[in-house]
């Protein structure tokens, strides 16, 4: 008995041996086969050229985790696309627990995905370079319900995007948004049908432009947020969370559930601070020019909620109120300021459609360096044919700008605007040079303006400028 025990501990040391000499030594002699089968699989099944500079694949480095890694990922876009690079990722990585992969559990501890790039683009709806997966040439078996005598658990621990730059370039829809230094963390518990998703999200600079205007340049976006997720229902509701841009701090209230292909959403929305100099900070060229020296007085009320079904075919209902009263801002260095700063804002949607969209600025009032000036406008059917309606009415003195705002060095600005201007109608109507029904009554006159600037040492010059508007 003593001699067959001694047989059988030698011959399972060797073994045991044996394997783990085989675990280490097949990843070293077979890593550029295994390379090229797998980049080879992949690239069956997909419509994009992917590539890998290395990867790694132990089952010791981080003992008792099973440790897998992919080096210099590319993913390069076919056909229309073939010069364009959908993603690049310089490392990603995962970490498995060795153990919950014999009992069938699969707990994976962490995916790490490292300075990755996305650059998303849509030449239109149907020309998109991220659509790359290949349709199944197989066809549909529909299969009786058997009981799953083993279970998938994702207990992830951690899952992070480090260093992110994403691009999302729609050319047909003229929006384009590049968001940089982009940095993620999610944790939870993913085994239980009740957890709380830690969210952490971090981007230094997000810019947002749309139809060639800038809505949003290099601004700070921070958010934090506790999710309750009921994973069983697809319920998700928020808890402690905060949003920022820049200096905008604000909160989020209430639910967000999955039903199929549609999204149930309400929520509610608020300003978490009241100085006007929070909504002040989504100033792109204000925020650039020493914002935090920036002398402000005044009170902010921002507010909104989002209720209703979101799929492909309908948007939810939706409103946003800016209400600004009593404001002022002025920059400690220069003589002038700009005063009474009065916006009552609200964009509305009862959902259904983008083109339900209402934008209505009641009233925008303020006096830069004294001089008075008032803006009103309404916006509606915005995506099929904008329906405009909106008075403006003010007298600027140029020379005065560098005396509120801080121009670069060698930058001048001179010249009189004066405005008084009353429009309504459809755009359609000047696209089909239909002005009698487009109303535009009153006039713009420019006099004695010059510009100059580093870049622009030409300049532009109008001595006078007189436009005389009415229906005729």
């Amino acid at each position: 008995m003593k001699s067959f025990l001694k047989k059988f501990f030698k011959i399972t040391g060797i073994t045991v041996l044996v394997l783990i000499v085989l675990m280490i030594l097949i990843p070293i002699f077979f890593k550029d086969e295994i390379a090229e089968i797998v980049k080879g699989e992949i690239n069956k099944n997909i419509n994009a050229k992917v590539e890998f500079a290395d990867y790694g694949l132990s089952l010791f480095s981080d003992f008792p985790d099973f440790s897998f890694s992919l080096e210099g990922l590319t993913v390069v876009g076919v056909d229309t696309f073939a010069t364009d690079t959908l993603a690049s990722i310089s490392s990603f990585n995962i970490s498995i627990d060795l153990f919950s992969v014999f009992s069938g559990d699969y707990e994976i501890n962490s995916i790490e995905v490292i300075e990755p790039k996305l650059h998303l683009i849509a030449l239109d709806s149907t020309q998109v370079n991220w659509n790359i997966a290949k349709p199944s040439e197989e066809p549909e078996v529909i299969e009786e319900e058997v009981p799953d005598t083993a279970k998938f658990k994702l207990a992830l621990k951690k899952f992070e995007i480090e260093d992110a730059e994403i691009i999302y370039d729609d050319r047909e829809g003229s929006t384009y948004i590049e968001a940089k230094e982009f940095d993620y963390i999610l944790k939870g518990d993913f085994t239980q049908d009740l957890v709380t998703l830690e969210n952490e999200l971090g981007i230094q600079s997000l810019s947002i432009k749309m139809s060639g205007i800038k809505y949003i340049k290099d601004a700070i976006v921070k958010i934090d947020a506790d999710i309750d997720a009921n994973l069983k229902d697809k319920i998700f509701t928020f808890k402690e969370n905060e949003f920022q841009i820049n200096d905008l701090d604000f909160g989020w209230d209430g639910t967000v559930g999955l039903i199929g292909e549609t999204t149930d959403i309400a929520l509610t929305f608020e300003a978490k601070k009241t100085d006007f100099k929070n909504i002040l900070s989504l100033v792109p060229g204000i925020y650039a020019k020493n914002f935090n020296d920036i002398q402000t007085k005044g009170q902010l009320k921002f507010s909104g909620y989002i209720k209703g079904l979101l799929s492909e075919s309908n948007l939810p209902a939706f409103a946003v109120s800016i209400f600004v009263e009593n404001a002022m801002f002025k920059y400690p260095d220069l003589p002038k300021s700009v005063d009474n700063i009065f916006i009552d804002t609200k964009i509305t949607n009862p959902g259904g459609s983008p083109d339900n969209t209402v934008i209505d600025i009641s009233k925008m009032h303020c006096e830069i360096a004294g001089n008075p000036i008032d803006i009103k406008l309404k916006v509606s059917t915005p995506v099929s044919d904008p329906q405009i309606d909106g008075h403006i009415n003010g007298k600027l003195n140029l020379v005065q700008i560098k005396e509120i705002y801080p121009l670069e060095e060698g930058e001048e600005l001179n010249g009189m605007v004066n405005t008084n201007l009353e429009f309504a109608g459809k755009l359609s109507s000047l696209d089909r040079k239909e002005y009698d029904k487009f109303k535009a009554v009153g006039q713009i006159e420019i006099t004695d303006m010059n510009y100059k600037s580093d870049e622009f040492k030409a300049g532009a010059k109008i001595e006078k400028l007189l436009l005389k508007f009415s229906p005729q």
